[in-house]
């Protein structure tokens, strides 16, 4: 053991020596420190937190980082850290910043000198080694941090992806209690698109996500059965039907009697009586540049189509369908893409 280390380790008393008589800060006849001076500094380690991290380390070369330098648990109750941990803003980083922003950045940080010491400022807190920015790996702050956000989206039934960025994480996170209280309404899918979309991987280099927009769920227009059955279609999508009798009546009401637009009648052993979803009509906007081939915003639209619909099959309503509207914006041309969808059993 070096000089240095057994000047900071064994002899500098703890504090808490302070409160005790004096008898029990007495020297020992060989002028060391008494062993309750040194025991002490055990509790106020853990407790008030003491700056020997970098000491600990060379006195024993196996020791936890998370052990030398943890801060004392004053440090995370003087900083809200306890009382905030569980919500993801973590606002105990984000001391000065702007009460309105909702997420303050932490992986996504801009300016490289901020992020190292937002997280340098989280490893001080749980005794974690520094941060280093290296492309090829993430540093043990990384990895904690991510590891927390799994197991905090897990308390409220958030899957978290393992590929979700850390800032990701933490705004679906915060936002997981809004959208489910939305859940199952245009306006609580367009959220949940707008919030997961995003955080994909790019499918197709230079085709970017824009706007995305869930319209109002509408009952489908009545099928009507055409007098002359032998013109084909015989059967024709209208908004409304000259005569009833000769109506494909659609509804949710299952008895015979059908009230329909006004218009009051029985429903016979002729008519067809089908059951059509409700449908929500889903509209996406990519971007595309100019070197993009038309086969590549093909494979884009599909590889988001697959993922809307991952979505989509948990959080809309039950017994509606949806068809998914893209267009493709590119130098001077557009191409519009229809995706349907179809609830099992539709007619």
């Amino acid at each position: 053991m070096t000089d240095k280390v057994e000047s900071s380790l064994t002899s500098v008393a703890s504090s808490y020596l302070n409160y005790l008589p004096a008898c029990y800060g007495s020297a020992e006849p060989s002028g060391e420190l008494p062993f309750l001076a040194l025991y002490l500094k055990a509790f106020e380690k853990l407790l008030s937190g003491i700056a020997d991290g970098a000491d600990l380390e060379q006195a024993d070369s196996s020791l936890d980082a998370a052990v030398a330098y943890r801060a004392g648990i004053r440090a995370l109750l003087d900083a809200d850290v306890i009382g905030n941990m569980f919500y993801p803003r973590w606002s105990f980083l984000f001391p000065d910043s702007d009460p309105s922003v909702f997420m303050p950045p932490l992986s996504e940080v801009k300016i490289e000198k901020n992020k190292t010491a937002l997280f340098n400022a989280l490893a001080n807190y749980f005794g974690l080694a520094k941060y280093v920015n290296d492309p090829n790996r993430l540093t043990p702050v990384e990895v904690w941090a991510r590891s927390f956000f799994e197991w905090l989206g897990s308390t409220i039934g958030l899957g978290v992806d393992k590929n979700w960025s850390i800032d990701t994480s933490r705004t679906l996170i915060a936002k997981a209690f809004a959208l489910d209280r939305a859940r199952g309404t245009p306006m609580g899918m367009e959220w949940l698109l707008e919030a997961l979309l995003p955080t994909l991987a790019q499918p197709v280099n230079g085709v970017t996500l824009g706007e995305i927009a869930v319209n109002d769920c509408e009952r489908p227009p009545f099928i009507v059965r055409e007098t002359d059955t032998e013109a084909l279609p015989a059967f024709h999508v209208r908004e409304s039907y000259p005569d009833p009798t000769k109506a494909v009546v659609i509804s949710n009401d299952v008895r015979p009697e059908v009230q329909r637009n006004g218009i009051d009648f029985t429903v016979h052993d002729s008519n067809i009586v089908a059951h059509l979803p409700w449908r929500f009509e889903i509209e996406i906007s990519l971007t595309a540049a100019t070197t993009v081939s038309e086969s590549d915003e093909q494979k884009a639209v599909l590889a988001y189509y697959r993922e809307l619909r991952t979505v989509l099959e948990t959080a809309r309503p039950a017994l509606t369908a949806y068809t998914v509207h893209f267009t493709v914006s590119g130098g001077t041309v557009q191409h519009f893409f229809k995706m349907h969808a179809r609830r099992r059993g539709a007619f």
